[in-house]
Order: C-alpha cells, then sequence, then structure tokens
C-alpha cells in the first residue's frame, strides 16, 4: 500500500495523506479519522529506504571486527560476506564502515569502536568479544541502534 493509494481510497490527495501521517498541517478532523482507518485497514507501513532514496540520505553502518586474519581467516569469511550486503544494500544508499580491532591488546576494540563512532554513524555491528570494552563502548553511544555478530554480549 502507497501514499498514492490510500488518497485514491480516502478521495483526497496525496498531499493531505501525507500531512495527515506525519501531524502537520490542517486537516479536518473526519478526514484524519477516515485516513487513518484505511492506513490501520491495510497495515500500511511507511518505505523507509524508498523515502531515504527520495531524500537522498545515507545510511551508514559502523563495522567493528577483529583483524580479518586472525583465528585462521575466520573474520575473512565474515567481512566477504559483509562486502557482498553492502554490495546488495547500496542501491538502497545504504553504506558501511569498517575498522579492525586487535583481539589480543586489551583497549583495542574499545579504541577502535569510538574512532568508528566519532563518525556518527546510523548504526553498530560489531564481534563483542571482549565483552567489557563492548559494554563501554555501548555506554557512551546509548542511543545507538547495533547488532553482534558471533556472539552474543554476557550479562
Amino acid at each position: 500500500m502507497t501514499i498514492s493509494e490510500i488518497a485514491k481510497l480516502a478521495q483526497v490527495s496525496i498531499g493531505t495523506v501525507d500531512r495527515v501521517l506525519h501531524k502537520r498541517g490542517r486537516v479536518a478532523p473526519e478526514t484524519i479519522s477516515k485516513v487513518m482507518t484505511i492506513v490501520e485497514e491495510h497495515g500500511y507501513q511507511p518505505n523507509t529506504y524508498a523515502r531515504n532514496l527520495k531524500l537522498s540520505k545515507r545510511f551508514t553502518i559502523g563495522i567493528l571486527i577483529p583483524h580479518l586474519h586472525s583465528e585462521y581467516g575466520y573474520w575473512s569469511l565474515i567481512y566477504a560476506g559483509i562486502l557482498k550486503a553492502a554490495k546488495e544494500l547500496s542501491p538502497l544508499a545504504v553504506t558501511i564502515d569498517m575498522l579492525e580491532f586487535d583481539r589480543s591488546r586489551k583497549g583495542s576494540l574499545y579504541e577502535k569502536g569510538t574512532q568508528l563512532l566519532e563518525k556518527s554513524h546510523d548504526a553498530l555491528l560489531m564481534a563483542p568479544v571482549m565483552a567489557d570494552e563492548a559494554r563501554a563502548l555501548l555506554a557512551v553511544y546509548p542511543g545507538l541502534d547495533y547488532a553482534f555478530i558471533d556472539s552474543p554480549l554476557p550479562d
């Protein structure tokens, strides 16, 4: 379901649907009710990717993993998968920014993570192999969306 389809069903303009969905401008209460009923009945969900493309907004994911050649090339395989996903997501204005850390050096994950996140990323994907440093890093960026690769962060 698109905004234009909602507009046709509600017999209003696309601009009116936009104002209702974003709660801006003046719209008659009965029109708001009609549009919202259609939205709910059809399970409308905004298409974030399409919106970002239209607004020329880029979505950048910071990636933090151990050196690629550590652990007999294990992380190189993960890196290859990340590059494949990045290529597939590129048309949707998603980019990646990756740094490697030295899991044998204390403070490396936190140091590289801070360096990475100073660039203002939309999300972080990391291997939390150094749990205390991963917790400390996430505490500095409390609103950041994140996901873990390879292992959960123990409580």
